[in-house]
């Protein structure tokens, strides 16, 4: 029971609305009604998000383990080794359901997913502007592989939602690195206001979050976009 409470906290469950909002579009926009593929793919990106999640703490745990020394990994209340294998088979069970259940498309969506996902958590989140702009592609990516999943087609008003999704969740990743700007110096941990300024990294903020309200609104006055 403590392990599985360990992991409910490794994983952010509180927070697993998040991959299901950004597939649902694609899964909608691309389907004429829904079927069990919609459950499928909502499952894989709900494993995938986990998986990440996982694999966060599992790449960045010395830095918790000053920073937040209770998280599951760094408290020894999961082991690293173990939290890496379930992350790792996580992922390949998106892969076998992407693959073999659903199609050769959503697979290859998934694969890509799971490198952006990687490469955020290994080696981008702590170079800042570029761990701002690779987490969020990979959130906006996940319209794309619901579209793909339930049809093998991405409409093009899905790139529409894939582009202010990104765009949006771009902007608001910076915000959020405000609130442990310190603590972030302390440890050594470059993020987008400490790489290029507060003031700087505020204008691009706000600027993302803008045009993503303008791209989201785009396909209402260019009318039928497919």
């Amino acid at each position: 029971m403590n392990k599985f409470k360990a992991y409910l906290t490794l994983i952010r469950y509180p927070l697993f609305a998040i991959p299901l909002v950004a597939t649902l579009p694609g899964v909608i926009l691309a389907s004429e009604q829904l079927t069990w593929r919609a459950g499928v793919t909502l499952f894989v990106a709900l494993l995938g998000y986990w998986a990440g999640m996982i694999k966060n703490d599992y790449f960045h745990r010395e830095h918790d383990a000053v920073a937040n020394p209770h998280r599951p990994l760094p408290s020894r209340k999961l082991n690293p080794r173990d939290a890496f294998i379930v992350a790792s088979t996580l992922y390949v069970i998106c892969l076998i359901l992407g693959f073999l259940v659903l199609n050769y498309k959503a697979g290859l969506i998934v694969m890509v997913l799971i490198m952006v996902s990687h490469v955020y958590n290994a080696l981008l989140k702590e170079r800042g502007i570029w761990g701002s702009i690779s987490l969020p592609v990979g959130i906006g990516l996940l319209s794309v592989f619901g579209a793909l999943a339930v049809s093998g087609n991405v409409p093009t008003v899905v790139w529409y939602v894939f582009a202010a999704t990104t765009l949006f969740d771009f902007g608001t990743h910076i915000t959020t690195t405000f609130k442990d700007i310190e603590r972030d110096k302390s440890i050594g941990i470059a993020t987008t206001p400490m790489q290029n300024g507060v003031k700087p990294a505020l204008v691009v903020s706000w600027t993302a979050t803008i045009a993503a309200c303008i791209v989201a609104l785009l396909p209402s006055f260019i009318g039928n976009v497919g």
